[in-house]
């Protein structure tokens, strides 16, 4: 398993204080940078001022769900990689999250790191996988350009 050097910012989603600050120490420890986020009524806005390339959400907390946010998140536009983490275990939960479009889906508490530190690297090689498509494509259409306009 190659290790993706870190960048970009990651906004964390979760009502549980505990599991905020265990996924703040634990991505930070590798580099990233996170925004620990308590209350999910900010996430949109968070995300919308921030910039942030990669969302990590609770599925269920007060006021609003993670299922609800990703939705959101899904309908904003563009590309961003949601993880959901829950501690529902259960087939429809983590159906739901798949079919609403979330990258991967984690389970709480977070006993093995390594599968966080997978998921999220997995999330930003994919955004570098589409950012270098959207370079080909742009670069493909100049030339294409280029190449009619000397016709």
């Amino acid at each position: 398993m190659s290790v993706v050097k870190p960048t970009g910012e990651v906004l964390h989603v979760d009502d549980d204080p505990a599991t905020l600050r265990l996924v703040n120490h634990l991505l930070t420890k590798r580099g990233y940078q996170v925004e620990s986020l308590a209350d999910p009524r900010e996430a949109m806005r968070r995300l919308e001022l921030t910039g942030t390339r990669v969302v990590l959400l609770d599925v269920n907390m007060p006021h609003t769900s993670g299922m609800q946010i990703l939705r959101e998140i899904q309908a904003y536009g563009g590309y961003i990689p949601v993880i959901m983490l829950t501690g529902m275990l259960t087939q429809f939960t983590l159906t739901e999250a798949l079919s609403h479009g979330a990258d991967s889906c984690l389970f709480k508490p977070i006993k093995k790191p390594e599968k966080l530190y997978e998921a999220v690297a997995s999330a930003f090689r994919k955004l570098d996988r589409w950012r270098e498509l959207l370079l080909e494509l742009n670069e493909r259409k100049l030339l294409a350009t280029e190449t009619t306009g000397m016709c």
